[in-house]
């Protein structure tokens, strides 16, 4: 049990670490961030995807404020 709660929180910070990766100027490494992160996710806390799904958020939308 005692792992099971220390990996969900390894998770979460990796989860954080990974994302700045997908802002990398080379397609063939935001994929592979991409995937890592997809992989933790099925098994990160509710929590840590909100966090990650907002920033996603908010990046596309600032994006698209930007073409405009």
């Amino acid at each position: 049990m005692l792992v099971h709660l220390f990996y969900h929180n390894v998770v979460g910070k990796l989860l954080a670490a990974l994302l700045n990766g997908l802002t990398d100027r080379n397609a063939v490494i935001r994929k592979n961030y991409a995937v890592s992160i997809g992989h933790l996710v099925s098994t990160a806390k509710d929590s840590s995807l909100e966090k990650l799904f907002a920033k996603i958020k908010t990046w596309y939308f600032e994006k698209e404020g930007n073409k405009n």
